[in-house]
């Protein structure tokens, strides 16, 4: 026989999240209610938080181009969401990873964790656009002979030289 419980039970509470994850947070559900999963696995998923002070939140992208595709196309939807959760006139700033030269990378060795570089499996790995592909392509008078050739190049087999 089980003794009997006494009193009601309690539970841990949550540990209180610092105000830069709660932004992050915010930014990331918002993305991923706004934009298809796609978009919001090429753009957002990989996001981390540094810091939030004075008002400014510090995200951290993977890359470079990823820190500057953010800062030229979603920086409305992390400036609004980061408001939000900091208060009214908070502001976003995007960084890059900084990346360490490491050379293995020249020589096709491991990469360190703090390179920015993509190897040829993670980019296969990666989404692709659908509005790059043959299918959504429209050819028109100007760029019939690009995509012909460039259609006729994807099709090939590999060559052996």
């Amino acid at each position: 026989m089980l003794p009997e419980a006494q009193g009601p039970t309690r539970i841990a509470p949550e540990p209180q999240q610092r105000p830069a994850e709660t932004a992050l947070a915010a930014i990331l559900d918002r993305a991923r209610a706004e934009l298809s999963k796609t978009q919001f696995d090429l753009w957002f998923a990989r996001l981390e938080v540094a810091v939030a002070r004075d008002g400014t939140l510090e995200v951290l992208a993977p890359n470079a181009y990823v820190r500057n595709w953010l800062a030229g196309h979603h920086m409305a939807l992390l400036t609004e969401c980061a408001g939000d959760a900091l208060g009214p006139g908070a502001k976003v700033r995007v960084k890059a990873v900084r990346s360490k030269k490491d050379p293995k990378d020249e020589l096709g060795g491991q990469r360190s964790a703090g390179t920015s570089q993509v190897t040829f499996a993670e980019a296969s790995s990666m989404p692709f656009p659908d509005r790059y592909t043959f299918e959504t392509f429209i050819a028109g008078p100007s760029n019939k002979f690009a995509h012909a050739a460039a259609l006729a190049v994807a099709e090939a087999p590999p060559s052996k030289a």
